[in-house]
Protein backbone atom coordinates (compact mmCIF):
# COMPACT_ATOMS: atom_id res chain seq x y z
CA UNK A 1 0.00 0.00 0.00
CA UNK A 2 3.10 2.42 0.93
CA UNK A 3 4.30 1.82 -2.55
CA UNK A 4 1.16 3.23 -4.06
CA UNK A 5 1.11 6.29 -2.16
CA UNK A 6 4.63 7.51 -3.19
CA UNK A 7 2.86 8.36 -6.22
CA UNK A 8 -0.24 10.36 -4.90
CA UNK A 9 -0.04 13.77 -5.50
CA UNK A 10 -1.40 15.96 -2.19
CA UNK A 11 -2.15 19.49 -2.33
CA UNK A 12 -2.35 21.08 1.46
CA UNK A 13 -4.30 23.93 2.74
CA UNK A 14 -3.30 24.80 6.24
CA UNK A 15 -3.33 27.88 8.84
CA UNK A 16 0.15 28.21 9.46
CA UNK A 17 3.95 26.58 9.61
CA UNK A 18 3.40 24.26 12.56
CA UNK A 19 0.29 22.56 10.28
CA UNK A 20 2.40 22.39 7.82
CA UNK A 21 5.42 20.50 9.48
CA UNK A 22 3.19 18.17 11.04
CA UNK A 23 1.06 17.60 7.86
CA UNK A 24 4.44 17.15 5.72
CA UNK A 25 6.01 14.93 8.21
CA UNK A 26 2.68 12.62 8.77
CA UNK A 27 1.98 12.07 4.63
CA UNK A 28 5.89 11.44 4.68
CA UNK A 29 5.50 8.79 7.43
CA UNK A 30 2.49 7.17 5.64
CA UNK A 31 4.53 6.56 2.66
CA UNK A 32 3.64 10.11 0.37
CA UNK A 33 7.43 11.27 -1.60
CA UNK A 34 7.61 14.80 -0.23
CA UNK A 35 8.29 16.62 -3.82
CA UNK A 36 4.08 15.39 -4.30
CA UNK A 37 3.50 17.49 -1.58
CA UNK A 38 2.43 21.17 -2.45
CA UNK A 39 1.19 23.51 0.73
CA UNK A 40 -0.42 26.67 0.88
CA UNK A 41 -0.09 28.36 4.29
CA UNK A 42 -1.91 31.35 5.02
CA UNK A 43 -0.51 34.23 5.39
CA UNK A 44 0.83 35.62 8.65
CA UNK A 45 -0.77 38.96 9.71
CA UNK A 46 -3.51 39.12 7.14
CA UNK A 47 -6.65 38.09 8.99
CA UNK A 48 -7.39 34.74 10.70
CA UNK A 49 -5.82 31.74 8.57
CA UNK A 50 -8.85 29.82 8.90
CA UNK A 51 -11.01 32.19 7.28
CA UNK A 52 -8.09 32.35 4.25
CA UNK A 53 -8.28 28.34 4.34
CA UNK A 54 -12.22 28.22 3.97
CA UNK A 55 -12.10 31.22 1.04
CA UNK A 56 -9.10 29.19 -1.18
CA UNK A 57 -11.06 25.46 -0.29
CA UNK A 58 -13.64 25.89 -3.09
CA UNK A 59 -10.83 27.27 -5.66
CA UNK A 60 -8.82 23.85 -4.75
CA UNK A 61 -11.71 22.04 -5.20
CA UNK A 62 -12.72 23.71 -8.34
CA UNK A 63 -9.39 22.84 -9.77
CA UNK A 64 -9.41 19.22 -8.54
CA UNK A 65 -12.18 18.34 -9.77
CA UNK A 66 -11.15 19.64 -13.42
CA UNK A 67 -8.26 16.76 -13.29
CA UNK A 68 -10.70 14.43 -12.41
CA UNK A 69 -8.77 12.48 -14.44
CA UNK A 70 -6.18 12.74 -12.43
CA UNK A 71 -6.78 9.78 -10.16
CA UNK A 72 -3.81 10.11 -8.00
CA UNK A 73 -4.56 13.75 -7.09
CA UNK A 74 -6.12 14.71 -3.54
CA UNK A 75 -6.81 17.90 -1.58
CA UNK A 76 -6.74 18.09 2.44
CA UNK A 77 -7.53 21.31 4.01
CA UNK A 78 -7.02 21.66 8.02
CA UNK A 79 -8.43 24.40 9.63
CA UNK A 80 -8.36 24.30 13.83
CA UNK A 81 -11.40 23.98 15.58
CA UNK A 82 -10.85 26.66 17.76
CA UNK A 83 -14.02 27.28 20.21
CA UNK A 84 -16.86 26.06 17.64
CA UNK A 85 -15.24 22.05 16.79
CA UNK A 86 -14.59 19.99 14.65
CA UNK A 87 -18.52 19.58 13.18
CA UNK A 88 -19.17 23.31 12.78
CA UNK A 89 -16.10 23.62 10.52
CA UNK A 90 -16.65 21.42 8.44
CA UNK A 91 -20.00 22.25 8.10
CA UNK A 92 -18.93 25.92 7.43
CA UNK A 93 -16.51 24.18 4.38
CA UNK A 94 -19.57 22.54 3.00
CA UNK A 95 -21.38 26.29 3.19
CA UNK A 96 -18.40 27.60 1.07
CA UNK A 97 -18.78 25.25 -2.02
CA UNK A 98 -22.41 25.81 -2.06
CA UNK A 99 -21.64 29.57 -1.95
CA UNK A 100 -19.83 28.92 -4.71
CA UNK A 101 -22.14 26.74 -6.72
CA UNK A 102 -20.36 23.50 -6.41
CA UNK A 103 -21.63 20.42 -5.23
CA UNK A 104 -21.13 18.88 -1.45
CA UNK A 105 -17.79 16.61 -1.26
CA UNK A 106 -18.46 13.14 -2.58
CA UNK A 107 -17.36 10.29 -0.55
CA UNK A 108 -15.50 8.86 -3.72
CA UNK A 109 -13.17 12.09 -3.72
CA UNK A 110 -10.12 12.56 -2.58
CA UNK A 111 -10.45 15.16 -0.20
CA UNK A 112 -10.55 15.60 3.36
CA UNK A 113 -11.01 18.30 5.86
CA UNK A 114 -9.24 17.18 9.02
CA UNK A 115 -9.84 19.22 12.34
CA UNK A 116 -7.80 19.53 14.91
CA UNK A 117 -9.58 20.81 18.29
CA UNK A 118 -8.83 23.00 19.76
CA UNK A 119 -5.73 23.08 17.94
CA UNK A 120 -2.82 21.16 16.63
CA UNK A 121 -1.75 21.62 19.53
CA UNK A 122 -3.81 19.32 21.25
CA UNK A 123 -3.24 16.55 18.43
CA UNK A 124 0.68 16.77 18.78
CA UNK A 125 0.54 16.73 22.90
CA UNK A 126 -2.08 13.95 22.73
CA UNK A 127 0.10 11.72 20.17
CA UNK A 128 3.73 12.73 22.20
CA UNK A 129 1.24 10.91 25.15
CA UNK A 130 -1.08 13.18 26.86
CA UNK A 131 -3.94 11.02 27.65
CA UNK A 132 -7.02 12.62 27.62
CA UNK A 133 -7.07 15.82 26.70
CA UNK A 134 -9.93 18.75 26.93
CA UNK A 135 -11.06 19.37 23.00
CA UNK A 136 -12.44 23.11 24.88
CA UNK A 137 -9.42 24.11 25.46
CA UNK A 138 -6.15 25.49 23.62
CA UNK A 139 -2.59 24.04 24.59
CA UNK A 140 -1.04 26.62 22.06
CA UNK A 141 1.42 27.58 24.61
CA UNK A 142 2.66 24.03 25.88
CA UNK A 143 4.39 22.61 22.75
CA UNK A 144 7.67 23.98 21.96
CA UNK A 145 8.86 26.71 19.91
CA UNK A 146 10.19 26.45 16.45
CA UNK A 147 13.37 25.04 16.24
CA UNK A 148 15.29 21.39 17.07
CA UNK A 149 12.86 20.37 19.70
CA UNK A 150 9.94 21.06 17.57
CA UNK A 151 11.07 19.34 14.65
CA UNK A 152 11.59 16.49 16.92
CA UNK A 153 8.64 16.61 18.91
CA UNK A 154 6.70 16.59 15.19
CA UNK A 155 8.20 14.04 14.05
CA UNK A 156 7.86 11.67 16.62
CA UNK A 157 3.67 12.90 16.91
CA UNK A 158 3.26 11.95 13.01
CA UNK A 159 5.18 8.61 14.09
CA UNK A 160 2.24 7.80 16.90
CA UNK A 161 -0.69 8.74 14.77
CA UNK A 162 -3.21 6.12 14.99
CA UNK A 163 -3.96 3.28 11.86
CA UNK A 164 -7.09 1.98 11.56
CA UNK A 165 -6.29 -1.02 13.13
CA UNK A 166 -6.13 1.21 16.41
CA UNK A 167 -8.26 1.58 19.01
CA UNK A 168 -10.72 3.82 19.05
CA UNK A 169 -8.59 6.84 19.87
CA UNK A 170 -9.85 8.95 23.00
CA UNK A 171 -9.28 12.40 21.36
CA UNK A 172 -12.20 13.18 19.17
CA UNK A 173 -11.14 15.14 17.07
CA UNK A 174 -8.20 13.08 15.50
CA UNK A 175 -10.56 9.95 15.54
CA UNK A 176 -12.64 11.76 12.73
CA UNK A 177 -9.53 12.80 11.12
CA UNK A 178 -8.26 9.45 10.87
CA UNK A 179 -11.27 8.87 8.91
CA UNK A 180 -11.00 12.16 7.31
CA UNK A 181 -7.44 11.03 6.28
CA UNK A 182 -8.13 7.39 4.67
CA UNK A 183 -10.38 9.44 1.88
CA UNK A 184 -6.91 10.80 0.56
CA UNK A 185 -5.00 7.35 0.75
Amino acid sequence: MSAERRHLRMIVLVEDKRQERFVRRLFEHLGFEARNLRFNIAPSGRGAAEAWVRKLYPDEVRALRSRNYQKSLGLLAMRDGDAVGVTARKLELDDELRASGLEARRAEERIAVPVPTWSIETWLLHLLGKEALPEYTTFKNSFPRAGERERSAIQLAAEQWPRPSDEVCAQPSIEDARAEIERVL
